[in-house]
C-alpha cells in the first residue's frame, strides 16, 4: 500500500481497501497497528569522495612468522603475519604472508603481490 501523504484518513482508506481485496473483509472501527514501515526519500546530496588513507609510508614489520599451508606442492610455510594497521596506501608486499585485521585475516599465497589502495583496500595479484 502506497500513501502519497501522511494524511491518517487517506491512508486508513488504502490500508481498508487493500484489507478488503486481499482477505475479503474490513474492521471499519478497528485499530490499525503499524507494523512495519518503508519510507524512500528522494532529493539531490553532493557527491562524497571517500576518504582517502592517510597513514605515512613506511616499510612495515611482521610481528610473527606463522606456519600456513600454501599449497600441495609447497605445503606448509613459515609466513611472516602484518597488522592491517600497519600498512598504508601504496605498499606493495610479496607474498606468502597474512594480514590480521579486526574483523578478518587476508591471505596472500608464495606468488601473490598484495598492494593496499589509496583507500586502504588489499589488492591481490595472483601469480
Amino acid at each position: 500500500m502506497a500513501a502519497p501523504a501522511f494524511d491518517r484518513a487517506a491512508m486508513r482508506a488504502a490500508f481498508e481497501a487493500t484489507h478488503q481485496r486481499m482477505f475479503g473483509h474490513i474492521q471499519p472501527d478497528g485499530e490499525i497497528e503499524l507494523a512495519a514501515l518503508h519510507v524512500t526519500g528522494r532529493g539531490l546530496i553532493p557527491r562524497i569522495a571517500p576518504a582517502r588513507d592517510g597513514r605515512p609510508m613506511r616499510t612495515p614489520e611482521p610481528v610473527e612468522l606463522r606456519q600456513a599451508f600454501a599449497d600441495g606442492e609447497r605445503g606448509m610455510m613459515a609466513t611472516p603475519v602484518y597488522r592491517g594497521a600497519d600498512l598504508a596506501a601504496g605498499m606493495t608486499l610479496q607474498g606468502p604472508l597474512l594480514i590480521e585485521e579486526e574483523t578478518t585475516t587476508v591471505y596472500a599465497g608464495p606468488d601473490d603481490r598484495l598492494t593496499v589502495d589509496p583507500w586502504g583496500n588489499h589488492m591481490i595479484a595472483l601469480g
